[in-house]
């Protein structure tokens, strides 16, 4: 496979989600050789087959057993019937949330979580959601915002983010 500089498997897969606002978090790529590397390594499940490259097995999170395009199938059918990826597993892409006093990052894993911010008034709740937002937006992740009060709404335009706001027209 010969591509230009800087243009990969990895890169058209970011080209395709833009286009459809999905994020690479939603994403399993499966590849069974070293091409396959940025593509892996851009989702949020990376798979790479028994009888493919030993480099990428080592890389991946999970390998699929069998000989050729049947057990890739029945992986395909398996992972569709599953509503989350599989407990306990720690994502490749967490959120950065902060940094430490001692100047460590703060981040938290992201994969399967619900986010609820509430507090009191003037508490901080709008800042704390900005913030978790756009790091989450810098990180590719696809947000559905509740946005009662109309605060969010710019947030719209940007890729993989849906915003639900309040209607403003009195109930008939």
């Amino acid at each position: 496979m010969v591509l230009p500089q800087a243009i990969s498997k990895g890169t058209g897969l970011l080209e395709a989600l833009h286009i459809l606002r999905l994020s690479p978090h939603n994403a399993i790529a499966i590849g069974d050789a070293e091409n396959d590397r940025d593509l892996l390594a851009r989702c949020e499940l990376a798979v790479a087959v028994s009888w493919g490259s030993t480099m990428l097995q080592a890389e991946a999170d999970e390998v699929v057993n069998g000989d050729g395009p049947s057990a890739v199938a029945a992986y395909i059918r398996r992972a569709t019937t599953k509503a989350r990826l599989p407990v306990g597993r720690v994502g490749r892409h967490p959120l950065t949330l902060g940094t430490a006093r001692d100047g460590r990052r703060v981040t938290r894993d992201v994969s399967g979580v619900n986010v609820l911010i509430v507090g009191d008034s003037q508490s901080g709740k709008s800042w704390l959601t900005g913030l978790v937002c756009e790091q989450m937006i810098v990180e590719g992740y696809s947000l559905c915002i509740i946005d009662p009060e109309g605060d969010y709404g710019g947030l719209e335009s940007l890729p993989g983010v849906i915003v639900l706001v309040r209607s403003r027209r009195p109930a008939a």
